[in-house]
């Protein structure tokens, strides 16, 4: 039986103990290669996710606070017309009075809207109130004073418009991998009491 040995002097090492280091080390750095890509891309899920989110908050916000001002009426303004003048799943105009109160005018007309580019809420003279970030998509559902919903065919008609108390939104927010969706209702004060 033949052994190897080293001679006290020699520090070379043997074809078998490099290559088996070689080894060891390609699969540690792979290892650490595969968690900090994988890191990454959760990383980068979290931050589309949370993106996402942020989107749909902040359109929810804005919905509630222009959508509770439909059918506002000041004193000098006639209040006899309906206030909901189109409504549709993608698209909400109703009247207001909340920017010059008591002088009625284009800018008493909000237009919500989902478009390519996000929801955008316009008024009568086609001035940008507000603008959500790209990849927001709105859609509206209508319901009247017993909380049932209005058919779709129904809105077309001036007595459909005329029955709307609530409007239920659901917002869908996505940026990269992420996607949220947010659903919410507002019941203006003003749609209750006509």
């Amino acid at each position: 039986m033949t052994t190897c040995s080293r001679n006290p002097g020699e520090g070379a090492f043997t074809l078998l103990e490099m290559v088996l280091a070689v080894s060891i080390a390609g699969i540690v750095l792979a290892a650490v290669l595969l968690f900090f890509t994988s890191s990454s891309r959760t990383a980068d899920r979290v931050m589309d996710m949370e993106a996402a989110e942020d989107g749909a908050v902040q359109a929810a916000l804005r919905l509630d606070e222009y959508i509770a001002t439909a059918g506002l009426c000041r004193m000098a303004v006639s209040c006899d017309d309906s206030p909901v003048l189109e409504a549709r799943q993608g698209r909400l105009v109703f009247t207001t009075d909340t920017e010059d109160p008591g002088s009625p005018g284009p800018e008493d007309t909000l237009t919500i809207e989902s478009t390519l580019l996000g929801v955008i809420v316009t008024d009568g003279r086609s001035d940008t109130l507000f603008s959500s970030q790209p990849g927001v998509e709105a859609s509206f559902s209508f319901l009247d004073w017993t909380g049932e919903p209005i058919d779709q065919a129904d809105l077309g008609s001036r007595g459909g418009l005329d029955r709307i108390r609530t409007v239920r939104w659901t917002l869908t927010s996505t940026c990269g991998q992420g996607t949220f969706e947010l659903s919410g209702s507002c019941t203006p004060p003003n749609l209750m009491i006509r």
